[in-house]
C-alpha cells in the first residue's frame, strides 16, 4: 500500500506540526509507503521568490492599472477590489520587495535571522511580500500566521463555493499545477490531508476538491 500524507496551508511554518510526522513513522514501521509532503511549508517557498512576486505585480498592473482599472469594475461587478491606498503603495513598493524577497527568506533560514536588525528586515520584508502577493485574491488574505478566506470557512455552502472561486482561492491553481499532478504521478491508494486548524480548511477542502474532480481512484 502507498499512502500519501498532505499537510496544507496555513500554519506558522516556524513550528510545524508534529501530527503527520508521528504518523509517517507509525505506517512506515508497519512497511507502508509513505510519501509525506509539507504543502504549508512549500507554498511559502514559492510565493516567496523573485519570479512570482514580478508576475504578482504584472497581475496587478493587468487588472488595477489606471487604463484598465474601469474595465476590470465593469467586468468583475461582483469581486472586491484592495483599496486605492493599498494599490497605491503595491505599485510604488512591488518592484522593490520582488528584488528583496529571496534575500529576506535566505535571511530567516540561516544565523543571521538572530542579528537583531537583520532579521527584522527579513521579517518585515516577509511580510510586506505576502501582504502583496494575496491582493490578486482579495479579499484573502495570506500570511505568516494565518489565512483569512473570502469567506466563512465554518459553513459548508460557503466552502463548496470557495473551493471553486479562482478569483479569491489562492490554493485553486497553485494545488491543481503542482500536487494534483503529483498525485497523478505517484498513484497513492490513499490521500490523508491534515487539517488541526481552522486556518487551513480551504486550503484542504480544496485538495479534496481538486483530487474529486479529476476523479483520482484514492
Amino acid at each position: 500500500m502507498k499512502v500519501m500524507l498532505l499537510f496544507p496551508p496555513n500554519w506558522t511554518p516556524t513550528m510545524p506540526h508534529l501530527a503527520l510526522p508521528t504518523l509517517t513513522a507509525f505506517l512506515r514501521r508497519h512497511g507502508v509507503e509513505v510519501i509525506q509532503r509539507d504543502l504549508n511549508l512549500e507554498i511559502f517557498d514559492d510565493i516567496l521568490t523573485e519570479e512570482y512576486m514580478r508576475n504578482v505585480m504584472h497581475q496587478l498592473r493587468m487588472r488595477y492599472g489606471a487604463k484598465q482599472a474601469a474595465a476590470h469594475k465593469n467586468q468583475h461587478r461582483n469581486t472586491q477590489s484592495p483599496p486605492a491606498e493599498v494599490l497605491q503603495w503595491a505599485f510604488g513598493q512591488g518592484s522593490q520587495l520582488a528584488h528583496q524577497v529571496e534575500q529576506a527568506k535566505a535571511v530567516m533560514r540561516s544565523a543571521n535571522f538572530f542579528d537583531g536588525p537583520q532579521g527584522l528586515r527579513a521579517f518585515k520584508t516577509v511580510v510586506e511580500c505576502l501582504e502583496l502577493a494575496s491582493l490578486p485574491f482579495y479579499p484573502a488574505n495570506l500570511h505568516l500566521q494565518s489565512y483569512q478566506a473570502a469567506g466563512p470557512v465554518d459553513s459548508s455552502q460557503a466552502l463548496l463555493k470557495l473551493v471553486r472561486d479562482r478569483e479569491t482561492n489562492i490554493f485553486l491553481d497553485y494545488f491543481r499545477q503542482g500536487v494534483i499532478a503529483d498525485i497523478v504521478r505517484e498513484q497513492p491508494d490513499v490521500v490523508g490531508i491534515s487539517i488541526p486548524s481552522m486556518p487551513q480548511m480551504l486550503a484542504g477542502m480544496t485538495l479534496a476538491h481538486l483530487i474529486k474532480e479529476a476523479g483520482l481512484p484514492c
